[in-house]
């Protein structure tokens, strides 16, 4: 049995979570060097925007917190979609974000279990995601995980 249980997220929730997204979306991008660092946070709100038209009723879509079933705290929250991807169903893994003070304590591990199983549920036959090159510690935690590289963006800059 999983230690962590996905819940729905209600409408004060999606918006808080909105919010925080926005702003570590902005963050990662502007580190990876996608986008200039004063336009990051309206570059990824545009983003967000443009995937999720209808907010949290977007189809396919589903918004989950995370809470540990030992301690009973709220520990972090997922996002998921339901996709067609080479003719079979599949779930793409928009965000996992699990709380700095809940880090290193199996918790990711968990929670992509909890994933894998609710994607199983859903008539998923694969799991998509994708991980900034900088997040070296969530790259490992995927690959012991079974998850492999299917392709790869670089980038060169040129000064």
């Amino acid at each position: 049995m999983s230690r962590i249980k996905l819940g729905p997220m209600d409408e004060s929730e999606f918006s808080g979570y909105m919010k925080d997204n926005t702003i570590r979306y902005a963050a990662e991008c502007a580190r990876a060097g996608r986008w200039a660092e004063q336009d990051s946070f309206q570059m990824a709100e545009k983003s967000i925007n443009d995937i999720l038209p209808d907010g949290m009723r977007t189809k396919d879509h589903y918004f989950f917190k995370l809470r540990d079933l030992i301690t009973g705290q709220e520990v972090g929250v997922a996002w998921l979609s339901i996709q067609d991807q080479a003719g079979f169903r599949s779930v793409f893994i928009y965000d996992i974000f699990i709380c700095e003070s809940c880090r290193g304590k199996g918790l990711g591990t968990e929670t992509l279990k909890d994933i894998e199983g609710w994607a199983e549920r859903s008539g998923a036959k694969s799991i998509w995601l994708h991980a900034f090159w900088n997040n070296q510690d969530a790259i490992a935690l995927y690959r012991r995980l079974g998850y492999a590289e299917t392709d790869v963006t670089m980038s060169k800059k040129i000064i």
